[in-house]
């Protein structure tokens, strides 16, 4: 596994993935069925890595290959963002999420 370093279009889901040092090619694809993006987590086996998508009802955790397949891994509901953190042995992951919730109070004859 080389060094790669990679761009992502968050409203398109155009990804372009080039080595560092010139060893390798650069790679280009569309994340099929995907857009409005809101992160980039490489996987520890550097085939692949997590983004997280907006949907309807919050975000969606995905794990995309280098061919731009992307599967739907978790959907937080009701949040604003969604994230992976793997772990160096691609045994474990770290996932975590931002959610935005509150009450409303209404007070009368304080």
């Amino acid at each position: 596994m080389g060094w790669r370093i990679a761009l992502l279009d968050l409203v398109n889901g155009h990804v372009v993935s080039f080595p560092i040092g010139g060893a390798g090619q650069r790679e280009e694809f569309k994340i099929k069925a995907f857009g409005d993006l809101r992160s980039f987590d490489w996987a520890s086996d550097g085939k692949g890595f997590f983004t997280s998508a907006v949907t309807t009802s919050g975000s969606a955790l995905l794990h995309v290959d280098l061919q731009g397949n992307a599967h739907k891994l978790w959907e937080a509901q009701g949040s604003t963002r969604v994230w992976a953190a793997p772990s160096p042995d691609s045994r474990l992951v770290v996932i975590s999420a931002i959610v935005l919730g509150g009450n409303m109070w209404t007070l009368e004859h304080f």
